[in-house]
């Protein structure tokens, strides 16, 4: 579990190609802000043979077969609340100061999700992640 202080919810103009590439900033506007997050994710080992001979020494690999983001508050603008159950980018920064690192990856927004517009709404709020979630440090280089 990774833990912070702050993220952005960007709307995406359109629907993504693919969940695998990081939209363009033209195609989003941020539109909510989470605050005090967590991420959860899920995942599933399994041993392999790489040889196929039983004898050796297997290989152990794990595979991500899920993940959340919790937060204990959140800010929507009025497009942020229209936008229930359909797919947003977020971006959860990770690093003190000017340091733009991050974990992000398309996330669905709640279904039921309740509060008021262009406010601070301290209530938790879960979105449901989708594909690949990614740590981008401020280099610019990507890590599953």
């Amino acid at each position: 579990m990774v833990k912070g202080k702050i993220g952005a919810v960007y709307i995406l103009k359109a629907a993504p190609a693919s969940l695998e590439k990081e939209p363009d900033d033209i195609d989003m506007t941020q539109e909510g802000v989470v605050f005090l997050w967590e991420v959860e994710v899920d995942n599933q080992s399994t041993l392999t043979f790489s040889n196929g001979i039983s004898n050796e020494m297997p290989e152990e690999h794990n595979f991500i077969t899920g993940w959340r983001i919790t937060a204990e508050a959140f800010w929507g603008s009025e497009t942020f609340f229209k936008n229930k159950g359909r797919i947003a980018f977020i971006r959860l920064f990770i690093s003190s100061g000017s340091k733009l690192d991050c974990i992000e990856g398309y996330v669905e927004i709640p279904t039921n999700l309740e509060g008021s517009t262009n406010k601070i709404n301290k209530a938790e709020i879960t979105f449901t992640g989708l594909g690949p979630i990614k740590v981008i440090k401020e280099e610019g280089k990507h890590a599953q």
